[in-house]
């Protein structure tokens, strides 16, 4: 055989025992994978929200927030990422780089673009947060003729407030369930007969287009319950 013949049947079979065991033909070093543009970094209801442009051929991006890596995002469809780790008013400095995987290795783009983002926080709908009194009995129903016995509570009024959502929470024979009542007044009272602890929050509404709108949830204040 030529030595001719013989270096192209040694090249060709290279290649297919690279092939074979899942090595790309091409060497790792050679590939280049761009670096990715950070389009927005801006403040959502449960952190801040980054997005970016996709890099045709990467596997995934790694995101940093003040030059720690936070995270990660595999394969290509997704190009976004929510920093839930975030404290309202505080502001970060983000990056992302993208990656090609081969195998267990990994070739990285450099760094993307740097941008700020604020968590800012929710809004409310210009709601306040009613201030509400403890749960405590109001009277035993017997004395009408009836089982059982009335638990309430009471709170200031809210400005812009229509009306409100009573979040009560009750527990029974070791199981709780949680349920909702609405009212226009700024009291509220509950009537049973087998509970043994009971649990109350308010939150305000107001109407916008035919549907509530709602502020915040006011803590919860809890009772164990007398008969």
């Amino acid at each position: 055989m030529k030595m001719k013949n013989f270096k192209k049947l040694f090249a060709v079979l290279i290649a297919v025992c690279m092939m074979v065991i899942g090595l790309p033909v091409a060497s790792q070093a050679a590939v280049r994978v761009s670096a990715p543009r950070l389009k927005s970094a801006k403040s959502a209801s449960n952190g801040i929200q980054l997005t970016w442009s996709k890099v045709s051929n990467a596997s995934g991006y790694v995101i940093y927030r003040n030059n720690k890596c936070i995270g990660g995002v595999k394969g290509n469809k997704t190009v976004s990422y929510i920093d839930r780790k975030t404290k309202t008013g505080s502001r970060y400095t983000y990056l992302v780089r993208a990656f090609r995987q081969y195998g267990k290795k990994r070739v990285y783009s450099s760094a993307s673009n740097r941008l700020q983002g604020v968590r800012k926080a929710v809004n409310n709908n210009g709601l306040g947060t009613p201030v509400q009194t403890g749960v405590r009995f109001w009277k035993n129903l017997s004395a009408n003729g009836a089982n059982g016995v009335t638990y309430g509570t009471t709170w200031k009024k809210v400005k812009g407030a229509y009306g409100y959502q009573i979040q009560i929470w009750g527990r029974e024979f070791g199981s709780s369930h949680t349920y909702s009542k609405f009212t226009r007044q700024t009291k509220f009272g509950e009537s049973f007969s087998s509970l043994d602890k009971i649990g109350m929050r308010i939150r305000a509404y107001k109407i916008v287009g035919k549907k509530k709108v709602f502020g915040p949830f006011s803590n919860w204040s809890f009772s164990n319950v007398h008969f």
